[in-house]
């Protein structure tokens, strides 16, 4: 009864105008490379902070929730995921577009991106009590355990080749190490540099080796020419067989979602990883499967309704953009939690229909733009690619306005076609940036809980839970491989 409450709010407060118009604005920004949707709500939010309150929040919930919808848009067109969340669509997305199936790869996408949100978003409304509850029962040892978990995943994502995807993993964990010392606070692998003293930034790498390495490989075969062919890909004859990896995907996105700190991109990493796992004869992943970019995509949307559950029940922020929303709350004179629900329960209830509103909307925007994103991209390569360049660029320089990044974009991209050149898979490596500073953090607390003793981490049930999945993973994908001839 409360959210149809919310829904009257919102289209008699005028609310739904800004949620179209936020959705519109979060699609375009999230469709261009490096313009994540925090980004997206960090561009926009002060733009809002003359609205009222509950206008504002409409929009803002539009660009959140398309924003990250429209961050498969380059990962399947151009191969250059603009924020990590979207890079494990980028392995089956564009091949399929490659091999001529592009209208219904990218309508795919919009459809389960939406139906994703509205997946989560009935789980938010119904259960956010008791889900915020068991992320709250995470501490370090649990996500040093998470981070282990994801681990397990590299494996499955190395294709045929497992040795060169452990190999391309350990250079990942060893370029992730740059930067200073999160304990001793001592610059390590820096060589002088002070660009590098804070790491390396993801967005430029992630630009780099999926992007710019594209063009490279087009740059060296510039006689060949690309052959799409515009006949429908037979995979969408039978869409009763993407139901299962639908649900159990969003089912991961929601739960990952609300562990505090875990982020979309984990939860796309797990789900591609397990949609694997479930895999049936003739499925292609990572040689141009659908159910690839339905698991990343159905995930990392439906991380949004996970990580609003602990941001509304208890002021913690699940991600980078609750966290931009706390902020945004907090400006306004509201203090996310539980007497929000009491204090503010017209507006919390009208921020939830919006949820529901800005995924309809992703639906239909992708629907009806699909069609022009691919004229767009169908030009003649010499005209695209061009623009890609451009886009790199400025990708990569937007993040902190530093030229830095754009070398760093650079460098990776000479190594992602180095890597594409020696057959070396490039997901690994990027999983194991975004892996390894949750890993070493999170150890380094835990640690400090423990006294400096890690045999107590065993001592704990959540983590032995972990653990525990991860090593039937592990055990599971092992058995998996050795059904099927591999190189190495």
């Amino acid at each position: 009864m409360e959210l149809l409450n919310g829904f009257v709010t919102v289209f008699t407060s005028g609310g739904i105008v800004f949620v179209i118009l936020g959705a519109l604005l979060g699609i375009i920004l999230g469709a261009l490379p490096g313009l994540t949707s925090t980004m997206a709500l960090a561009i926009l939010a002060p733009l809002t902070f003359g609205f009222d309150t509950l206008l504002a929040l409409c929009m803002l919930m539009g660009v959140y929730i398309a924003g990250i919808a429209g961050g498969a848009v380059p990962a399947i067109a151009l191969n250059m995921p603009g924020t990590p969340a979207s890079a494990a669509t980028a392995i089956d997305g564009y091949r399929l577009f490659k091999e001529g199936n592009q209208s219904n790869t990218l309508k795919m996408s919009f459809l389960v991106s939406g139906l994703g949100v509205i997946f989560s978003g009935i789980i938010l409304v119904t259960l956010a009590p008791l889900i915020a509850q068991f992320g709250l029962l995470f501490s370090a040892p649990e996500y040093f355990a998470l981070g282990m978990l994801g681990v397990t995943i590299i494996i499955s994502i190395s294709g045929k080749y497992m040795i060169r995807g452990i190999i391309a993993a350990l250079i990942g964990f060893a370029i992730a190490f740059i930067g200073t010392d999160p304990t001793s606070g001592i610059p390590r692998f820096t060589f002088g540099m002070y660009e590098l003293n804070g790491g390396i930034s993801y967005i430029p790498a992630l630009i780099g080796l999926f992007g710019l390495s594209e063009v490279f490989h087009f740059t060296e075969n510039t006689i060949k020419s690309r052959d799409i062919s515009q006949q429908q890909n037979k995979q969408m004859n039978n869409w009763k067989r993407f139901i299962p990896t639908f649900f159990r995907s969003s089912t991961i996105g929601t739960f990952i979602g609300s562990i505090p700190g875990a982020g979309a991109d984990i939860a796309s990493w797990t789900s591609y990883d397990i949609a694997q796992k479930f895999a049936k004869k003739g499925d292609k992943y990572g040689r141009g499967e659908m159910k690839g970019v339905i698991a990343s995509e159905s995930a990392n949307n439906a991380n949004v309704g996970g990580a609003l559950i602990p941001m509304m029940t208890f002021g913690i922020p699940g991600d980078g953009q609750t966290a931009m929303l706390i902020a945004f709350l907090l400006i306004h004179g509201l203090d996310p939690g539980p007497l929000i629900f009491e204090n503010q329960s017209t507006l919390v209830w009208a921020m939830f229909a919006s949820v529901f509103l800005a995924s309809l909307l992703v639906i239909i925007y992708g629907l009806s733009l699909s069609t022009l994103i691919i004229k767009i991209v169908n030009q003649p390569l010499m005209f695209i690619y061009p623009a890609v360049i451009m886009f790199c660029l400025v990708g990569a320089f937007a993040i902190n306005n530093n030229i830095f990044d754009v070398y760093v974009m650079f460098c990776f991209g000479v190594l992602g076609f180095l890597m594409k050149k020696t057959e070396f898979p490039i997901p690994p490596l990027m999983l194991a940036l975004i892996l390894a500073p949750m890993i070493e953090k999170n150890l380094m607390r835990g640690l400090l809980i423990e006294n400096g003793n890690f045999l107590m981490f065993f001592a704990r049930p959540l983590f032995l839970t972990i653990m525990g999945i991860g090593i039937v993973m592990l055990i599971i994908t092992l058995v998996l491989r050795k059904k099927t001839p591999q190189e190495v």
